[in-house]
């Protein structure tokens, strides 16, 4: 189906090349009443991009991504995709529920990153338009990279005539799981291959940030952002290395971040239900080039993901990861964009 004439409200569909393993890649398109726009693949659950008005009133498209399927598959930062089972690091490759330690499996030497080997990032997802909202839905075996139970997935996405983007994500285990599911996007406020982010502010409502050892696992230790490099509390310009999750103490619905750019105008809020944001400032992006043969190179784009804290299943003291039996799994993220002089 063309893009073109597409009305507010409406997914428009068109093909996205074929896998390596021959299944067809679909693109999904919606674009509202201000010709804002987001195109997500079910590749992945992917976003591939978001089109907002700058200050000078143009679109923009402000995610990182790519042109062709082959570049999806090839990648490895995960850019724009659903993340699961579980989003983050886990040390060890292991989680132990029950009193029954699980072994999963190991994507980064001796620890599972973003739900393993063949994450949800690497899956199609069934696609269906339900009341305006694009609507993936996917099951996990149980096993699948190590994880016990069925898990039954839905994530949901809408796009606001106010540039708000909102995704809510669900989930249903018919055994004791862990579950933490987020997107992975990156963010360049001033377009997608427009350079660094390092001139771009950063704000984020969070006192607290989870420790890091030397590999970048968890140590368990929450420590203050106070009188560190990792203090955002006021907004400030993002041109330090961060690759850390920071802690919220509130629940329901709740603004996490703002993101801006002053030589765009363009400014992004993030709201969440879920208690922590990894922040990643894109230190080590590379990989094949992006849309329009953009180069990603490091700090390209700020990857901004409203998540569960990582390893949270080891650490009793952390906000439980663990999804019970026939219990429901519900979190939301919102992306709102908006103009300032």
């Amino acid at each position: 189906m063309s893009e073109t004439g597409a009305q507010p409200g409406v997914w428009i569909a068109r093909p996205f090349g074929t896998t390596s393993t021959g299944e067809a890649v679909i693109c999904y398109r919606i674009e509202n009443s201000s010709g804002a726009w987001v195109e997500v693949l079910d590749y992945g659950c992917t976003l591939r991009g978001i089109g907002v008005p700058d200050k000078r009133g143009q679109i923009t498209d402000v995610l990182l991504g790519y042109d062709r399927i082959e570049d999806y598959e090839a990648g490895d930062a995960y850019l724009g995709a659903v993340i699961g089972r579980c989003a983050g690091r886990i040390a060890g490759a292991k989680i132990t529920l029950g009193g029954k330690t699980y072994p999963l499996s190991a994507n980064c030497g001796d620890y599972q990153l973003h739900g393993g080997v063949r994450g949800f990032d690497r899956h199609i997802w069934a696609a269906k338009v339900r009341g305006g909202n694009l609507v993936f839905r996917r099951r996990s075996p149980d096993g699948e990279e190590g994880y016990p139970g069925n898990l039954e997935v839905s994530v949901s996405f809408a796009w606001s005539n106010s540039n708000t983007l909102s995704m809510e994500f669900t989930a249903f285990a018919d055994q004791d799981t862990v579950v933490s599911l987020t997107n992975h996007p990156y963010f360049n406020l001033n377009g997608a291959g427009a350079g660094t982010i390092d001139k771009h502010t950063l704000q984020v409502s969070a006192d607290e940030y989870t420790e890091l050892d030397e590999r970048n696992l968890i140590t368990g230790r929450i420590l203050q952002v106070e009188n560190t490099p990792l203090d955002f509390l006021r907004a400030k310009p993002l041109d330090i290395p961060v690759d850390y999750n920071f802690c919220f103490s509130r629940t329901g619905l709740h603004s996490a971040a703002q993101l801006s750019s002053r030589e765009s105008g363009i400014s992004l809020e993030v709201s969440t239900t879920q208690p922590g944001l990894q922040v990643y400032t894109g230190d080590f992006l590379s990989g094949p080039a992006g849309k329009g043969g953009a180069e990603y190179g490091p700090r390209s784009g700020v990857a901004l993901e409203a998540q569960g804290w990582p390893d949270a299943a080891a650490w009793p003291a952390f906000p439980s990861n663990i999804l019970r039996q026939d219990v429901p799994y519900q979190q939301r993220i919102e992306f709102a964009f908006s103009v300032r002089g």
